[in-house]
């Protein structure tokens, strides 16, 4: 377990100890944001190291490939890390790149929301 891992479940134990009811209201709304902020990165796994590495030119399985780091490895996670979605530069990279640079607003609006869902319906950018 990490040290900031660590820290945050100290954090979120001193804060279950103070009693909401004694707070300003301005205090109990920031004790509350605050907690359900730890509660929510403490929900999410760590991020890990590689558990394995896959060659992907002769799918073959590594489990440690000290000194040996090449672009042919994909590392392999017990738990995958969070995608992110695409930066709005990118997306309008793509959108030039489509020739939608040129289209009516609405057509527009249509390939990037197409972007967005599957971006969706991948997973990339929502909690896991």
């Amino acid at each position: 377990m990490s040290d900031l891992r660590k820290a945050a479940e100290q954090a979120l134990a001193i804060l279950q100890d103070i009693h909401p009811g004694n707070m300003t209201p301005m205090a109990e709304d920031a004790w509350v944001r605050a907690s359900q902020k730890l509660y929510a990165a403490l929900a999410e796994p760590e991020q890990s190291e590689p558990v394995g590495y896959l060659n992907k030119h002769t799918g073959q399985f590594f489990n440690d490939v000290e000194g040996y780091k090449g672009s042919l490895l994909q590392p392999l996670f017990a738990h995958p890390p969070r995608r992110e979605p695409l930066p709005r530069e990118q997306v309008k990279q793509i959108l030039r790149e489509a020739e939608y640079d040129t289209a009516t607003a609405q057509e527009r609006a249509d390939f990037i929301n197409g972007i967005r869902h599957g971006e969706a319906a991948h997973g990339i950018g929502e909690k896991p």
